[in-house]
């Protein structure tokens, strides 16, 4: 199973910009110019864009807005600044950055842009910044003094004034281009970590260079009004990659790669045999080794590139098998060896290239291989034992044969007569035995069942010292149709016949009388919850 994720992206659009929504393609198409203007709802129509000065009128134009529109930006009814289309996309920005009008108040009259920044700059740190800017073909003045400015805290006036910072990034030329969209941009280190950008003319009038176009068809518009679009924040890499990673690691195993070019998030992880495909975004590549791989990391920023490649071997882990679960007989032993290793840990601690088993319980290896790659295998050992079988006790039935029951269906069973079921159902009184079997062995045991109508009541017995019929036995019609002797199968009463009780057992072991003891008697044969047997007996010499 490969655990490389592979995340399909075109490598071109790698380079982060700093600036969210810097061509201004996200927010709300507006028809009323004015509407945009204020400072609480302006984001509304340019997504994570603010305007600092609470009284300025910066203006977002779409090619999206009907004709009619003051925000659309070619002709129309409300044709207000030029004809210049979005350098990208559909929408662009639009501010006076320069007033030459008749009173103090209205030379001083600046617009500004204000964004959050995705993520603060880096002191000692080298960025690019740009923005592209074209004058519109209504303002009568060109001017110079175009500038970004990155500021730690957000700023908010409740004017139309100047804003007094020093901008990091000045276009000191005066841009008079109206047909062709011109780039402001530099290399700058930021001195402090710095959130937001500002875009605007943070210079009075004094220190702004202005150029004037007479033959301008609106001779009332004396301003400098310039579109803004494609604002964009990068970090520079640095020249080399900074590389971090094992020499090897064993396959299987988490590991994290490092490539630090100074760019952060904006390094690009593709593998050298497919550089089209980018499998990572980031500094830090964790991943589960798979298979030996070089890698192809490339950091970009500012219109530079800086490549390199990072070679990760993958040693595959030991093959290691303990064998499927089992389960042995009792007394026989298992030997677990998982075969060649540098090394070995067994759950009970043992470091032996193998283990003796003799009991149940679950078992597990470590190994360890040259490579210092480490794999664990377990195995599950049961013990069986040869079966346990009771039939119970011989017993007398006194109506009808009851099932026998040998047990469940683990074993293997046969019945004396030859059936195989676990249950067996006697028709004669006899001894029936049934042998259960697994494969650790066969168990027999045997059970006497007698029907008290099979039990024969003997009438004479000789005393003639023959050891033949010397005594009261008791038997029964067997399954074979013989007699079968059996001592404990009644409790026995004697009587002579003037009714005198002269003998008495319980049980009965088929042993009276002791003595001379010819003459008529009368006895019962008593069993465990059946009717009482009487008879009578003769005994001669």
């Amino acid at each position: 199973m490969r655990w490389l994720i592979i995340l399909c992206f075109p490598v071109s659009v790698f380079a982060q910009n700093l600036v969210p929504n810097g061509s201004f393609e996200c927010g709300e198409d507006l028809c009323d110019a004015f509407q945009s203007n204020h400072i609480a709802i302006f984001e509304k129509y340019a997504c994570s864009w603010s305007v600092p000065t609470a009284l300025g009128t910066t203006d977002i134009f779409s090619m999206r807005s009907p004709s009619f529109c003051y925000s659309f930006p070619g002709p129309g009814p409300n044709f207000h600044q030029g004809l210049q289309l979005p350098r990208s996309g559909q929408r662009f920005a639009g501010m006076y950055v320069y007033t030459k009008g008749l009173s103090s108040d209205t030379t001083s009259y600046r617009e500004y842009l204000q964004v959050k920044l995705n993520r603060p700059l880096k002191p000692g740190e080298t960025y690019c910044a740009e923005m592209f800017v074209v004058r519109t073909e209504e303002g009568r003045w060109a001017c110079n003094n175009l500038g970004m400015r990155f500021n730690m805290e957000p700023v908010k006036t409740f004017d139309f004034k100047t804003l007094p910072l020093s901008p990091q990034i000045v276009e000191k030329q005066i841009i008079t281009d109206t047909a062709n969209w011109v780039r402001i941009g530099a290399f700058f280190e930021p001195e402090e970590a710095a959130s937001y950008l500002l875009i605007g003319n943070f210079f009075g009038n004094g220190s702004t260079s202005g150029e004037l176009f007479p033959n301008q068809q609106n001779q009332n518009y004396f301003y400098a009004y310039y579109f803004i679009d494609d604002v964009s924040v990068e970090k520079l890499p640095y020249d080399n990659f900074t590389i971090d990673a094992p020499a090897a690691v064993c396959e299987g195993l988490p590991v994290e790669l490092t490539a630090s070019a100074g760019v952060d998030d904006e390094v690009i992880w593709t593998t050298l045999q497919d550089t089209s495909r980018v499998i990572h975004l980031g500094e830090k590549f964790p991943l589960v080794a798979d298979s030996t791989t070089t890698f192809r990391v490339l950091a970009k920023g500012c219109g530079k590139k800086v490549v390199d490649t990072i070679r990760l071997n993958v040693n595959k882990k030991p093959v290691i098998d303990l064998g499927p679960d089992s389960t042995l007989c009792v007394g026989q032993s298992l030997r677990l060896s998982p075969g060649s290793f540098s090394s070995y840990r067994w759950q009970d601690g043992s470091i032996l290239p193998s283990l003796t088993i003799t009991n149940a319980g679950t078992f597990s290896v470590e190994v360890t291989d040259a490579s210092n790659c480490k794999v664990t295998d377990e195995i599950q050992i049961a013990y069986m034992d040869v079966p346990v079988l009771n039939l119970g006790a011989d017993s007398i039935v006194c109506k009808d044969f009851y099932s026998i029951r040998a047990g469940g269906n683990e074993y293997r069973y046969t019945w004396s007569d030859g059936s195989t079921g676990n249950r067996f159902m006697p028709q004669r009184s006899g001894t029936y035995w049934v042998d259960a079997g697994n494969r650790c062995g066969i168990t027999r045991d045997s059970i006497t069942i007698i029907k008290s109508t099979d039990i024969i009541l003997p009438n004479v017995i000789t005393q003639n010292t023959d050891e033949y019929n010397d005594y009261l036995k008791f038997g029964y019609l067997n399954e074979r149709n013989e007699v079968e002797v059996k001592s404990n199968l009644v409790s026995l009463k004697v009587f002579n016949r003037w009714g005198n009780n002269v003998f008495q057992s319980w049980p009965y072991q088929n042993n009276w009388p002791q003595q001379d003891e010819t003459g008529i008697y009368y006895y019962l044969a008593i069993l465990p919850g059946c009717k009482e047997l009487k008879s009578w007996l003769q005994v001669i010499r």
